[in-house]
């Protein structure tokens, strides 16, 4: 028996994008593709399995050469024939050789170069307001989809994206053993489809995409200056003198309060399955965080939130998507319904900003103003001794209209699924749900009785579960309705916000006299 493909087909492109034309910001972007013919020693026949993926990073280049390469998977098969994943190698990732040169990329390189000369720093943040209402909005993005296709005419694709804030980057899938000449700062990423039949080792059952896993390893932090408005939040993060700390609130302020970002992290995915008799069913959704948070997968020998193949310690930007489906018969054919869809994607980060957090650690200190000046109050919040201090904080980042623009990104979390019918009626059913201030959802709990609940890997992760009621009608097909929509992203979050408004309100909260309340209340005076 041939357990290799017949016919691979490889693609690779290193591109540069404008993701950000208000900016004239161009990224570096590396993408690749493979297609396989996969014998199925049952029917003797060909099945199709298509992979691409694609990352991209906030500034730099990728040095090259890049190298695409499909590796056979043992573990996930097609009737005993082996599948494939797929590794992209883009040879490296060099920060210091941005892809294009713009005013803000100057900008920032000079604020860099005048830290320590606090006169120069609020000069420069003070000289184009532009750069920190409409900062960069470059961002690291992390993509992946695969294909099955049955020589029976069953198609299923399932696809996942993962897009960090700003400021982050997705450093490189190593899984330790070199493989793929991937380690280090590699910005390698691996797609890894785990393909089986519906029910395990059952060939009577037809073969399924049951999980996508993408792995751009871990999430790290741009350590180049290649924004103005990040770039003074690396400043801010890393000061200590009271003056100064005031002279860049003030200089990165105005009657919105403490400038912000317009990016979030957000990861979306979606499956889709094409039956036989023509039968379309597709099911999607998305999970966004407040500005400055991210996701990112734990420790695996901690448990079972860990995704398939997410083989690294710590710290990584590994997601991943888990469809479930179930088989019926329609019209003398085999037919897939989709009943489930949950996006895994990890745990957020950094955590509860009130509770002793290093500032110099990956936190959104580093990279968001607006974070960076919260951080300063977190830190003087409930010692009346450093009450001038917070007072001064507060009334320097205080604008006329609110703490924090209005405009910042909150959480969000969306789903849908539709079916298209052999008549061509189509059916579709949408929903959305967003959480206020700086709240994020803590992730939903799968259906009891699901496959995504015996897994465990939503035990610990802000997993999002998309749970369709499609009923199929087997006698007329075209009578096919979704009844329900269930959108599960969890509660909300309770944690202490990473934002200058829930900043001042937690220094409110624990203000222990009638004095630090007046106190604080007052310098947050030009709040609505």
């Amino acid at each position: 028996m041939n357990l290799k493909s017949i016919i691979t087909f490889s693609l690779a492109t290193l591109s540069l994008i404008p993701l950000a034309p208000k900016m004239v910001m161009a990224q570096a972007v590396v993408s690749g593709a493979s297609v396989h013919f996969i014998p199925d020693p049952i029917s003797g026949n060909n099945f199709i399995q298509t992979i691409s993926g694609s990352v991209s990073i906030p500034t730099g280049s990728f040095t090259g050469p890049t190298s695409i390469q499909p590796l056979v998977n043992s573990f996930s098969n097609i009737n005993g024939s082996p599948t494939y994943d797929l590794l992209i190698n883009p040879g490296g990732i060099d920060l210091t050789n941005p892809t294009s040169v713009t005013l803000n990329q100057q900008a920032a390189d000079l604020l860099n170069a005048s830290v320590g000369n606090i006169s120069d720093v609020v000069s420069i943040i003070r000289a184009n307001s532009n750069f920190l209402s409409n900062p960069s909005t470059a961002q690291a993005v992390a993509t992946g989809s695969t294909t099955l296709s049955s020589p029976d005419g069953l198609i299923q694709s399932a696809s996942a994206e993962y897009s960090l804030p700003i400021g982050l980057l997705f450093l490189g899938f190593d899984d330790g053993f070199n493989t793929g000449n991937c380690n280090g700062i590699s910005g390698c990423i691996k797609i890894t489809p785990f393909i089986d039949n519906l029910i395990a080792g059952d060939p009577s059952t037809p073969p399924v995409i049951q999980e996508l896993t993408v792995d751009p390893g871990p999430v790290g932090l741009v350590n180049t200056p290649f924004d103005l408005a990040t770039t003074a939040a690396s400043i801010l993060n890393g000061e200590t003198n009271l003056s100064n700390i005031v002279s860049i609130i003030r200089a990165v302020s105005d009657a919105n309060g403490v400038a912000s970002p317009q990016v979030q992290a957000r990861i979306a995915g979606a499956f889709t399955v094409q039956n036989q008799d023509g039968t379309t069913i597709s099911t999607s959704g998305e999970i966004a965080l407040p500005a400055g948070l991210y996701f990112a997968t734990g420790d695996p020998g901690a448990g079972a939130n860990v995704a398939f193949d997410c083989v690294q310690a710590g710290g990584l930007g590994c997601f991943s998507i888990i469809p479930e489906l179930e088989q019926l018969a329609v019209g003398g054919l085999d037919f897939l319904n989709m009943t489930l869809l949950t996006i895994n994607p990890g745990e957020v980060q950094p955590g509860d900003p009130s509770v002793g957090l290093n500032p110099g650690a990956l936190n959104p200190a580093s990279t968001d103003l607006n974070a960076s000046a919260a951080f300063k109050i977190y830190e003087n919040a409930g010692d009346i001794n450093e009450l001038s201090d917070l007072v001064s904080i507060i009334r320097a980042g205080a604008g006329t209209n609110s703490l924090t623009p209005e405009s910042r990104p909150g959480a969000r979390a969306s789903g849908s699924s539709s079916i298209v019918l052999p008549n061509g009626a189509t059916m579709s059913v949408n929903g959305e749900m967003t959480s206020s201030g700086s709240r994020y959802f803590q992730g939903g709990t799968p259906p009891s009785g699901s496959i995504i609940e015996s897994l465990g890997y939503c035990n610990s992760s802000a997993c999002l579960v998309i749970d369709p009621t499609i009923t199929i009608e087997t006698t007329d097909v075209n009578l096919s309705t979704i009844d329900e929509l269930v959108i599960d992203p969890g509660i909300a979050s309770t944690d202490a916000g990473w934002n200058f408004d829930a900043a001042a309100g937690y220094a409110l909260s624990v203000a222990g006299t009638l004095q630090e309340q007046v106190s604080i209340i007052r310098a947050g005076g030009g709040l609505e």
